[in-house]
């Protein structure tokens, strides 16, 4: 059996040991801190909570992919469930920002800070959308064996 060891127990760290495993690798996971999690943390003073990474969830269907390599069902362990707004910003005047998936609400929220800006909002998630739909099969969806066929077509041209 082949040994694999992974610095770090973030969450590319602990993806890529899954997956390892999953595969018939020995895998032994190294990490600095106290827990495991990387940027995917929370850090917690008095009553309060912060998130110390990410807030959000933008590709279930990862996570979905990941419990299925490992011979788990992702549902068997967590419940996600849509919220909203997904997340709330404080500025230092005071003002309060909800963020919402729902693009009418995002659109009003924008609107009231700053309306000049609601164009603006619409043409990021306009090109945003253009990127992802360019991108999204060679740098997500793309399988190993894509790659290695892509591999195998480049040796042959040369």
């Amino acid at each position: 059996m082949k040994k694999v060891s992974i610095i770090g127990a973030g969450l590319g760290g602990l993806s890529a040991a899954i997956h390892l495993a999953s595969r018939g690798f020995d895998v032994s996971v190294f990490e600095k801190n106290d827990a495991v999690g990387g940027k995917a943390g929370e850090f917690v003073q008095d009553s309060f909570r912060f998130d110390t990474g990410p807030s959000l969830l933008t590709m279930p269907f990862v996570f979905d992919d990941l419990f299925a390599a490992a011979g788990k069902r992702i549902r068997d362990y967590l419940t996600l469930e849509r919220v909203n707004p997904i997340c709330r910003y404080f500025f230092a005047d005071g003002t309060v920002f909800d963020a919402s998936s729902e693009e009418s609400q995002m659109l009003q929220g924008i609107s009231r800070l700053s309306p000049a800006d609601v164009e603006g909002y619409r043409r990021f998630t306009r090109y945003s959308k253009t990127i992802y739909d360019l991108t999204s099969d060679i740098f997500i969806f793309r399988r190993e064996s894509d790659a290695a066929g892509d591999q195998q077509a480049l040796a042959r041209r040369r």
